[in-house]
């Protein structure tokens, strides 16, 4: 807990803080989201499966060379995504990682075991980590994202998704491939969101938006970093995991035979990236809460993880300390005073 601030109040049924944006809580106890969940339509998730199936049956084999470009980090969830894609779905896929400077060698390794065990096509790319460096700074300081975004991921964490999602779609443009798949899981995006057709302006509408925060924080040369994407085309935005039956025990029973293992210097949330504990314990001094706990809480209410595992997981804080590594190749002042909160 951030040093001058009590304990939250967290809902009984989830474990969402009253700290968290747009949150009531009841006088039961129970905050007002687990409450919509309840009132959600029961057949939502069957409904969604089978328009994605029926997404994926459309495209199939249509396209000259892929199906699906696959935003892939290397991780637990993307790397089952990618399983589900071509064994489940027999969809041809393009597997996509952004390299952030961070990303582990067990990650790189793993991402070279279940590409060649998959025989998928894969893409690695590298940004400048000079432009990285000063995309991540100015995310600590706070105030590049639009406030919605804080209840999804850490200021880090979003800085990365923005130019990933972004990368992900230009490739899928250039390849003529109509889905872009992305390994979300519940909480972290929409829960109707498994299978969207999404106009090519409006994701250049978002692209443009990326390009000026971007360049008012770091100056016009951060716009060619971002890829625009003029016509009038649409692309379908594809999150199977929303819709299938998601467990880490599953999971793992499909992608450790693939020649996944899991990293040990990621920390409790990440299973490719050594920068994510210090979006978590930046995130959580500036906001009051851990950037996780959206996600935590949504998977609690459906079922797939004990509220006694995710307060553990939520309760377990980084350490400054095991962090100066990450903070010195960030250029950061090593005094490490709190980060400011909004």
């Amino acid at each position: 807990m951030a040093e001058g601030r009590a304990a939250p109040r967290r809902c009984v049924r989830c474990v969402l803080p009253d700290t968290f944006p747009g949150l009531t809580m009841h006088a039961d106890g129970v905050c007002s989201l687990c409450r919509d969940f309840d009132r959600a339509a029961p057949d939502t998730e069957a409904t969604a499966l089978a328009r994605l199936e029926a997404a994926f049956d459309q495209v199939r084999g249509k396209s000259a060379r892929y199906d699906a470009v696959v935003a892939y980090s290397g991780g637990k969830d993307s790397s089952w995504l990618l399983y589900l894609l071509v064994r489940r779905w027999k969809l041809r896929c393009l597997a996509v990682t952004i390299d952030n400077g961070f990303v582990v060698d067990q990650a790189l390794t793993n991402i070279r075991a279940v590409t060649d065990a998959l025989e998928v096509d894969h893409i690695l790319v590298r940004p400048a980590f000079g432009f990285l460096r000063q995309v991540y700074q100015e995310s600590l300081r706070g105030g590049l994202h639009v406030p919605a975004a804080a209840t999804r991921a850490s200021d880090i964490c979003n800085s990365c998704i923005g130019l990933i999602n972004n990368h992900v779609v230009s490739t899928a443009v250039h390849h003529q491939a109509p889905i872009v798949a992305g390994g979300y899981v519940a909480g972290q995006v929409p829960r109707n969101s498994a299978i969207l057709t999404v106009p090519l302006a409006a994701l250049d509408a978002g692209a443009r938006s990326l390009q000026d925060r971007l360049a008012d924080r770091l100056g016009d040369g951060a716009r060619a970093h971002v890829e625009r994407f003029p016509g009038a085309a649409s692309v379908m935005i594809a999150n199977p995991l929303l819709v299938s039956s998601y467990s880490e025990e599953r999971l793992l029973a499909d992608i450790e035979p693939l020649g996944w293992r899991r990293p040990v210097d990621t920390g409790l949330h990440s299973s490719n990236c050594r920068l994510n504990d210090l979006g978590i314990l930046a995130h959580h001094q500036r906001y009051g809460f851990h950037p996780y706990v959206g996600e935590l809480a949504e998977q609690v209410r459906r079922g797939s993880l004990s509220r006694a595992e995710a307060l553990k997981r939520i309760e377990a804080l980084p350490d400054i300390q095991e962090l100066r590594e990450e903070i010195a190749r960030l250029g950061l002042n090593q005094e490490l005073a709190p980060f400011p909160r909004q």
